[in-house]
């Protein structure tokens, strides 16, 4: 049943998600992490633990905790094997927590609960401003730029580098480093989005 409800959740925005992946995501909820053995252990026979892996590191539904030198998305190493272990970004949890109750994956109500833990006194104008990001991406990246002229046009240009420190931390977005030219013809840094935040109907 708990599987079931994520795997409706899920499939928002993922083609066919297994129960695997669904199971993987409910035992790293417990904590925020899991371990390689953890993973080997949950998933079902005849689905592979790296393919369950890399398919949620690349939705950014779970992080490798080992990094080659920043905290950035980018730059953590998938090299599924024994000792390795993955942790669920903040915004995650609240959404696969969502997931388990109602079988729906509601991105906007998971950012104003993050932000409102964080206490923020925009948290309720959060998710307009994460939906508004999605809408101006280009290949689910942003300028700090353009984070800011969103900022301004809901009223809180003030709280712009507060708000992007938060996102970081919330795990909505994360520094993309690998777009330097890019950052340097935006004239500042390029950010990736979350892609599990958004619908197939929206900017993914």
């Amino acid at each position: 049943m708990e599987e079931e409800l994520i795997r409706k959740a899920l499939s928002t925005f993922m083609e066919n998600p297994t129960p695997s992946i669904a199971r993987v995501l409910a035992a790293a909820l417990r904590t925020g992490r899991v371990s390689y053995e953890d993973v080997s252990n949950l998933v079902e026979t005849g689905d592979d633990t790296e393919e369950v892996l890399f398919s949620a590191y690349s939705w950014r539904l779970l992080l490798p905790t080992r990094t080659s030198k920043s905290m950035a998305w980018e730059d953590r190493i998938l090299a599924p094997g024994p000792g390795e272990a993955y942790e669920m970004p903040e915004v995650i949890q609240h959404l696969v927590k969502q997931a388990l109750e109602t079988g729906k994956w509601d991105p906007g109500k998971a950012v104003a609960e993050v932000f409102k833990d964080m206490e923020e006194g925009n948290w309720d104008r959060v998710p307009k401003l994460v939906e508004m990001l999605g809408r101006g991406a280009m290949g689910g990246r942003i300028s700090a730029l353009k984070i800011k002229e969103v900022c301004k046009e809901l009223g809180m240009l003030e709280a712009v580098d507060r708000l992007i420190a938060e996102l970081k931390a919330g795990g909505v977005i994360s520094p993309s480093l690998g777009s330097f030219p890019e950052a340097t013809q935006q004239r500042g840094p390029i950010y990736e989005l979350n892609p599990s935040l958004f619908t197939r109907a929206g900017t993914h």
